[in-house]
């Protein structure tokens, strides 16, 4: 069972990109590959992504996997709209801790990720930041994040270790104001 864990932590707490209806592409459906533009080459994340890319689902919001032209190895594309997965992506410019950007965490225990959404024109990207390596899932309007996170959240938490959190453990009786915004927001 997953469980999607909202845990806002911003200047202004709000809506973190929730869900909508489901995908359209309809079960089993050959869909033509994808071209996407090329990620910038990034050596540094080659192993983390090679550890993702063994423990990434074969099939989302009821599309399997499908290929991606003009792009690099570590990104998938599933059903139609797409539910664009890349690994491996350079850090969010929202990750700062005086944009305000809202993280949450999507999962349980072991098996939860801290994510920063952004919205664009076509859904919304969701980006871990607790990971040695950066990795965006695309949404699109039609898609159901509710799905596609906690099956992500997963297969992250068991490729790649946390290197931070959001908030301390234990959590201090007098936090300094602004320590919700530090944690991983002030990571290499």
């Amino acid at each position: 069972m997953a469980v999607l864990l909202a845990f806002v932590f911003s200047a202004g707490h709000g809506d973190a990109g929730g869900s909508s209806t489901g995908s359209t592409a309809s079960a089993g459906a050959v869909l033509a590959a994808l071209t996407l533009p090329p990620l910038p080459a990034n050596p540094a994340a080659d192993a983390g992504c090679t550890a993702f890319s063994v423990r990434r689902p074969t099939s989302l919001d009821g599309g399997t996997a499908r290929p991606v032209r003009g792009s690099s190895t570590f990104v998938w594309a599933y059903g139609q709209p797409p539910v664009i997965v890349r690994c491996g992506v350079g850090r969010p410019t929202e990750l700062t801790a005086q944009s305000g950007a809202q993280l949450f965490y999507v999962g349980v225990g072991a098996t939860s990720a801290l994510w920063l959404p952004a919205a664009n024109n076509h859904g919304t990207v969701f980006t871990v930041v607790d990971r040695a390596v950066y990795l965006e899932v695309t949404v699109p309007t039609s898609g159901d994040a509710g799905a596609v996170l906690p099956i992500i959240s997963a297969a992250v938490a068991q490729a790649l270790p946390a290197v931070c959190q959001a908030v301390p453990s234990p959590y201090p009786s007098d936090p300094p104001r602004n320590l919700e915004t530090t944690f991983c927001t002030r990571r290499p």
